[in-house]
């Protein structure tokens, strides 16, 4: 009787199997090779066409019918995704482009880097989201090479490795300096793109037509790259200096005023020239009104004299013997909820209001004396300033030439010469 109890059971347990691998079987949906998937992404290309913009374009089959396209794409170090939705319908096989300006006040700067991807969705609910790609938005008409001085890394074209090497030992240096003032450790990395002429630069700016040839780099906080003309330290420690400023100042919403920004930057400067107050107090306007800086050439060097004339007044004079430490607690404050103004930042560190800032700036001797008006070596001479010494100078040509005429005339002809020369008498 066991026996025919453990037969029934091993019976029993195998039809139940074969039962369930059944079922498993006809309920499973088919894995082959000939499935067809319900999204097919056919091709997905990027082109750059610099300096205008940059064209996506995809190509896609589908099942069932294509409801809508999503591009989401961010640029360098942004960690925000932008996106644009094209809706479609009754649509199996989509050709579609989207393009992304990158010129006037969407301007792209060179060397930046953009990352997309598409979300595709059909009829039924479906959505297929492409893998991540990345695109180098490049300057076609050079070619470029590079350096990096952690976090900098600066694109050059054309220049000598030895240039580069003393440039680099010159960076090395700054930027730890500037590292230090902004109490950054391991700040995030900074990119510059430096062209050796203005002209290289100059048409594919934002709106060159505003921007006086007094300017040499261009820093776009947003984007952390900033442009430049010539391959200068002083040049890449300034406009570094601004990119890693808007680091340290974190998630400030409003703008730290350009007196201050223009001010450290140039301060940082390796080569810098620091005016004194008293010579530059009634050629630059109040400090209170130096939100932005100006536009006509004058004003804007004026405007960078006083800019970097107060910071050095406010680390080296005011408080001579902490002045340093003050500066970097001020500028902890400014980048610190609840982001107070410079007015209230200045007063919690130094106890000085802006005012009786500017009236102590305007009394201190030290630095060089600043030349006065109509004196300035950083505009262009106009044309007709030396016109007296033009005609002098053509004045005196001329009668070379006249004598020179003569002389020669003299030697070839020397009894004509003396007839046309000398009236004849008259005997009458």
């Amino acid at each position: 009787r066991l026996n025919m109890c453990l037969k029934l059971y091993w019976k029993s347990f195998w039809i139940l199997n074969l039962l369930a691998a059944i079922t498993l079987f006809i309920c499973t949906p088919p894995v082959s090779g000939q499935t067809t998937p319900k999204i097919n992404l056919v091709s997905s290309k990027a082109l750059s066409n610099f300096p205008k913009d940059v064209s996506f374009n995809l190509t896609v089959n589908a099942t069932e019918k294509v409801r809508s396209i999503q591009f989401f794409y961010r640029i360098n170090s942004s960690h925000d995704w932008t996106s644009v939705v094209k809706r479609f319908d009754d649509r199996y096989h989509i050709t579609t482009e989207f393009v992304l300006n990158t010129s006037g006040p969407n301007f792209l700067t060179p060397q930046s880097t953009i990352k997309y991807f598409y979300d595709i969705s059909d009829e039924t609910g479906f959505t297929l989201k492409t893998k991540e790609q990345e695109l180098k938005y490049l300057d076609p008409r050079f070619e470029w090479n590079y350096f990096t001085v952690r976090p900098l890394t600066v694109f050059y074209h054309d220049r000598p490795d030895s240039d580069i090497e003393v440039l680099i030992r010159d960076l090395a240096v700054q930027i730890e300096t500037i590292k230090t003032m902004f109490s950054i450790e391991n700040p995030d990395p900074i990119k510059g793109v430096v062209y050796n002429h203005r002209s290289e630069l100059s048409n594919i700016l934002p709106d060159k037509t505003t921007i006086p040839e007094i300017y040499h780099g261009f820093a776009f906080l947003d984007q952390q790259i900033f442009l430049g003309i010539g391959l200068d330290s002083d040049l890449i420690t300034h406009e570094s200096s601004h990119l890693l400023l808007a680091q340290a100042m974190k998630d400030r919403k409003n703008d730290l005023p350009a007196w201050l920004q223009e001010g450290i930057s140039s301060y940082l400067e390796p080569n810098r020239v620091s005016f004194d107050g008293h010579s530059l107090s009634n050629l630059a306007p109040p400090l209170s009104t130096m939100e932005s800086v100006p536009n006509s050439a004058i004003e804007i060097a004026y405007f960078y004299r006083k800019s970097e004339s107060v910071v050095s007044f406010l680390i080296h004079e005011l408080y001579p013997q902490n002045g340093l430490q003050l500066f970097q607690t001020f500028l902890f404050v400014l980048g610190n909820e609840p982001y107070p103004n410079v007015d209230k930042s200045l007063y919690q560190t130094f106890g000085i209001t802006i005012e009786k800032l500017d009236e102590e700036w305007r009394s201190s001797f030290r630095g060089l004396t600043s030349p006065p008006r109509g004196t300035e070596i950083f505009e262009t001479p106009s044309p007709f300033l030396f016109l007296d010494t033009w005609l002098l100078g053509g004045l005196a040509i001329l009668v070379f030439v006249i004598v020179g005429v003569r002389f020669l005339i003299h030697k070839i002809y020397p009894g004509k010469n003396e007839e046309y020369m000398e009236p004849e008498e008259d005997d009458t």
